[in-house]
């Protein structure tokens, strides 16, 4: 079964906790969780790995194609997000998929789609990039 995992980062975040403190820091963080947890597919697991980055965990036969789509809805709307004090913020997305092999392991999804965030925190920010991967 294709599974594909959206690694998510928002760019720059320290600014917002220096510039505005960790408990303003937290509403935002708060905000994507919700964006996030909206769009998902019951089926998707959507969680925070750490600090401002999140992940999505998608199983579905089409998982590759879901999470291209879901990154870039979400990449736009985390723009837009209507946050206090008209603060804006914008998030990097690394995406990898594979059709799991009966030896393979979450470590390798997790480095694929940390590989793609760094490519895409390295092509600019606020933009989606996908790696492919097979096991």
């Amino acid at each position: 079964r294709r599974v594909a995992l959206i690694m998510i980062d928002l760019d720059r975040f320290k600014r917002v906790n220096d510039g505005f403190g960790h408990l303003m820091g937290d509403q935002v963080l708060q905000a994507v969780a919700r964006l996030l947890s909206r769009h998902a597919l019951e089926s998707d697991l959507v969680g925070r790995f750490g600090g401002e980055e999140f992940t999505i965990l998608i199983r579905c036969p089409g998982a590759a194609a879901h999470a291209v789509d879901l990154a870039t809805r979400l990449r736009s709307e985390i723009a837009a997000l209507e946050l206090p004090l008209n603060l804006r913020v914008t998030a990097s997305f690394g995406i990898a998929h594979l059709v799991p092999a009966p030896d393979s392991s979450l470590d390798e999804i997790l480095a694929s789609a940390d590989t793609a965030l760094y490519e895409a925190k390295a092509r600019g920010r606020d933009c989606v990039h996908v790696l492919a991967k097979s096991a």
